[in-house]
């Protein structure tokens, strides 16, 4: 069974985030990935995004990113939470126990959607 925490740490893995931290933006991630469900809403389906604000944005993916900060797997590296950074040895966990969950396509879309990310924040 594949979790909606499942699809965002394999982008969160393509994001090149284990090696150097990066700024994290809400609005560019979020709506990033509201564009990217507009193209794949099969890949998407469980995520809904709440356009009423000055962004596109969905609680889910908040939670999400919350679960993974509890859980140690996203790490803020200042005070500030401004930079994020994945731990030590999730690049192997995504690669050995998740990734084997999606078929070649999409964590093929997953994986171009996590080098968006990663262009996009290092700019």
């Amino acid at each position: 069974m594949i979790f909606p925490d499942d699809k965002i740490r394999v982008i969160l893995k393509e994001m090149d985030l284990e090696e150097k931290p990066i700024r994290f933006d809400d609005e560019v991630f979020q709506s990033t990935l509201y564009e990217s469900s507009k193209k794949y809403p099969q890949l998407f389906n469980e995520f809904r995004f709440s356009t009423t604000g000055t962004f596109p944005y969905s609680d889910l993916i908040e939670r999400v990113l919350t679960r993974a900060k509890i859980s140690r797997v996203l790490k803020t590296v200042n005070p500030d939470y401004e930079f994020v950074q994945l731990s030590a040895g999730t690049k192997n966990y995504v690669d050995e126990k998740i990734k084997p969950k999606f078929r070649a396509e999409e964590y093929q879309i997953l994986k171009e959607i996590g080098n968006e990310l990663n262009t996009k924040l290092r700019r």
